[in-house]
């Protein structure tokens, strides 16, 4: 088996920790951006020996990883052409978690950016990392659109030596009106595409899992659609929303989207654990995940005019 994110992936979280893969998914670092220069974390000694756990097929740092062991995801079969180590592929800014919800499936409360994550953002302008990125990816963490250091790091980029960075912008999409466009200028040039996570394919459902307004929602989506930037759509599966992942679909025809993502719902510690049993569907140990199953047998999910990813569902 084989697995690209490590030499490929450049995660820096709140706390100034760079992984090289989702920080559930690897258990050790490759250095830290507040004691360590950015540029040397990655060619440095940590980064080597979780790239050779993979190239000796222990993956021995892996521990939360849903594709592995698996036939598919991020996990191949034998080992492609490694990518040169001096580029970063995706450098995924996850140090801000400011948002504009509060979804219980991601935060009990509302966050603000912890006291070092502007140092963490000036430290990594300062460092010339982002000349050997490609993709920037903002936010893993919260929403790019509510945070004042993202509007920071936009502005900087003509600064940068990256004239063929390009962004990657994770977001619930109701602050992404036409002004936040105006406001965006020629930065929006770079967009890669929009990852829009939704969790509902109707107003009351989208309250409920979101607690966002359904139609400003709609309204945004279609001036992503109008712009013809890249749009793909998130979908988190749960007991109170499976039976609208259909009418999800018809909402990707709707919007444009090229890709749509269905996840299971994960337990970050913002439920009880009996109301997290009763709302993770995609366990088999659920009442209604028979239900599910049968669901995810239409034939539209495997619909070839976009990219469809199912939720890889846990063994019994």
């Amino acid at each position: 088996m084989f697995c690209l994110r490590p030499f490929t992936q450049y995660y820096v979280y709140e706390n100034g920790d760079v992984h090289l893969c989702c920080h559930g998914w690897v258990n050790r670092t490759a250095g830290n951006v507040l004691r360590d220069d950015p540029v040397g974390i990655w060619k440095g000694a940590a980064a080597r020996n979780i790239r050779d756990s993979i190239l000796d097929g222990s993956f021995r740092y892996c521990t939360g990883c849903a594709f592995l062991p698996g036939p598919a995801g991020h996990v191949e079969d034998s080992p492609p052409r490694r990518p040169p180590l001096d580029v970063i592929d995706n450098l995924v800014a996850a140090y801000d978690p400011t948002c504009n919800l509060t979804c219980p499936s991601c935060r009990a409360c509302a966050k603000r950016p912890s006291t070092a994550a502007s140092v963490i953002q000036k430290t990594i302008l300062t460092s010339g990392i982002l000349s050997m990125v490609r993709k920037l990816s903002a936010s893993e963490v919260g929403d790019p659109f509510a945070s004042s250091l993202f509007w920071e790091l936009l502005g900087e980029l003509p600064r940068q030596n990256c004239p063929e960075l390009k962004l990657i912008l994770k977001t619930n999409g109701l602050l992404l009106d036409e002004r936040c466009w105006d406001r965006m200028g020629g930065a929006a040039e770079r967009i890669q595409h929009v990852e829009v996570s939704v969790d509902g394919a109707t107003p009351e459902t989208y309250a409920k899992n979101r607690g966002g307004d359904f139609e400003v929602l709609r309204t945004n989506l279609g001036g992503i659609r109008d712009r013809e930037v890249c749009l793909l759509l998130n979908f988190v599966v749960q007991a109170n929303n499976f039976d609208e992942m259909r009418d999800f679909m018809r909402m990707a025809d709707e919007y444009g989207a090229s890709q749509v993502t269905f996840s299971g719902l994960v337990q970050w510690g913002t439920y009880a654990e009996n109301d997290y049993e009763a709302r993770a569907v995609h366990v088999p140990s659920h009442p209604r995940h028979a239900e599910l199953v049968r669901a995810l047998e239409d034939p539209v999910f495997r619909d070839g005019r976009r990219s469809v990813n199912l939720l890889r569902m846990p063994r019994a």
